[in-house]
C-alpha cells in the first residue's frame, strides 16, 4: 500500500561525511553463509539522528525509522531497551534502524518495511564472528556523495514481488529508469570489522571498517555480523529524475544507521546458532 505525506524542508547543520574505507564482498558472497533476518515495519519519520546529532531534535535531514519505536534525538541504549519494536518477525529485536527519507517529486514516499540481514559475509571463518557489543553504533554509506556510490555498499534494484530466485534482482548503482510493475528497493551494506574498543567515534566511522580478503585488518580485528538493510518501496513506473533522498536532496546519498539494542543474550544465541554454525535461520525470507 502506498503512503505519502508532504515533505517539509529541514535546515540541517553540518553533518560528518560517512565514507566507505574498503569494499565489501561480491553479490555472490553476500548471499552465502550463515545468517538470520529481521523484518521491521516503518515506525515513524523525523528530522532526528541520535548518532550524529544527539540531543538536537530537528538538526538532521528527514529520516525513516524502523524497529524501535522510541528512536529520536534523545535516544540512549537504556531508552531503546525499554521500548517496543515494529520487528514482528523477531519481536525481541529492539535495535534502532534508520535511513534517509525518499522523495518522489518532492513528496515523501514511505516504505512499508525494511528487512535487515545479519550475515557472516566477507569473513572466511564464520566461527570467529562475535556478537555486536551493547550500544555499538554504525553508519554505512555516504550522505554527501555527489555521484553513485560503490555498488557493493549502496545499490538499487527492481525487486521480484513475493521474492525470487537468487540472481533475479539486478543490483545497479543508480535509481533505475523504470521498474515497470516491480517495486523499487534500496540496499545498504554495513562494515563488519570493529576495533574492539569504541562503540562510536568522532566521525562515526573510524571504529569500523570492511573486511579485506576474507579477514578483518589488524586495527579492526574483531569480526561482527555484517548488517544489510533491504528497504522496499511500492513505487513503480518512471523513477530516475523523480526519486531523490532527503540527504542533500540527491539520488546518490543512500546510507543507513544502526544502534545495537538487541537483548544481548538473545543476540549471542542467534550469532552462535546461525552465523557461527553456517546456518540460514530464515530460509523462507
Amino acid at each position: 500500500m502506498r503512503k505519502a505525506v508532504m515533505f517539509m524542508t529541514v535546515l540541517a547543520l553540518a553533518y560528518t561525511p560517512v565514507m566507505a574505507v574498503a569494499a565489501p564482498q561480491t553479490d555472490e558472497q553476500v548471499a552465502s553463509g550463515g545468517e538470520f533476518t529481521t523484518a521491521c515495519a516503518i515506525s515513524h519519520s523525523a528530522p532526528d539522528d541520535p548518532i550524529v546529532f544527539p540531543n538536537r531534535p530537528g538538526a538532521a535531514h528527514l529520516h525513516d525509522f524502523f524497529g524501535n519505536v522510541s528512536t529520536d534525538a534523545y535516544t540512549t541504549y537504556k531508552s531503546l531497551r525499554s521500548a517496543a519494536t515494529t520487528c514482528e518477525s523477531r519481536p525481541k529485536d529492539t535495535a534502532a534502524y534508520w535511513i534517509p527519507a525518499l522523495l518522489y517529486d518532492d513528496v515523501e514516499f514511505l516504505p512499508e518495511f525494511t528487512r535487515v540481514y545479519y550475515r557472516g559475509t566477507g569473513i572466511d571463518d564464520d566461527a570467529t564472528i562475535q556478537p555486536f557489543p551493547k550500544n555499538l553504533r554504525i553508519i554505512a554509506g555516504d550522505m554527501h556523495a555527489a555521484s553513485p556510490q560503490d555498488i557493493s555498499i549502496v545499490s538499487w534494484a527492481c525487486t521480484i514481488p513475493g521474492g525470487g530466485a537468487a540472481g533475479d534482482e539486478v543490483e545497479v548503482a543508480e535509481v533505475p529508469d523504470n521498474c515497470d510493475d516491480q517495486p523499487l528497493r534500496m540496499r545498504v551494506v554495513f562494515p563488519q570489522c570493529w576495533d574492539g574498543v569504541h562503540k562510536d567515534s568522532s566521525d562515526h566511522q573510524s571504529h569500523m571498517t570492511y573486511a579485506v580478503d576474507g579477514s578483518c585488518p589488524a586495527a579492526h580485528r574483531v569480526a561482527v555480523p555484517q548488517a544489510t538493510f533491504s528497504t522496499r518501496y511500492w513505487l513503480t513506473g518512471d523513477l530516475r529524475g523523480h526519486v531523490r533522498l532527503t540527504s542533500m536532496n540527491s539520488p546518490y546519498t543512500g546510507h543507513g544507521d544502526f544502534i545495537n539494542a538487541w537483548p544481548q543474550r538473545h543476540l549471542e544465541a542467534l550469532v552462535k546458532d546461525c552465523i557461527n554454525a553456517g546456518v540460514d535461520c530464515d530460509p523462507v525470507l
